[in-house]
């Protein structure tokens, strides 16, 4: 009896493992190396609405942020960039999956992976 339950968990493990395997849903996290020594996980979307971006009281903060930036950058990247400020899909990145920030031997600096969206507007 115990036997057959053993035989039965070790076809269920190797199912799981193999219908995770072919799941597109983390593609992108496949670039993260297996010698990675640290990997942290960050959500944009529930960070910039606890930190009050989307408030309305916030907005000439924004604005402010934008003008400064704007000293330092041509007109073509500054559009690009308000474009982006105003609406985050345009950027090309999906801000609804999270960002993983790790550190790896193979790399010098630590490393940001985030999911792509839209080719054309990265």
């Amino acid at each position: 009896m115990a036997k057959k339950m053993i035989s039965r968990l070790s076809v269920l493990t190797v199912l799981i493992v193999f219908l995770t395997a072919c799941s597109k849903t983390s593609e992108y996290t496949n670039v993260i190396p297996a010698d990675a020594s640290v990997v942290a996980s960050i959500n944009l979307k529930p960070l910039a609405s606890k930190a009050g971006l989307n408030d309305k009281e916030n907005e000439t903060a924004k604005q402010k942020v934008l003008e400064a930036l704007k000293s330092g950058m041509n007109a073509a990247t500054f559009q690009q960039l308000e474009k982006v400020m105003k609406n985050p899909s345009e950027s090309g990145i999906d801000i609804e999956s999270p960002f993983y920030v790790f550190s790896s031997s193979s790399f010098p600096y630590p490393t940001v992976v985030g999911k792509v969206s839209n080719e054309d507007n990265l």
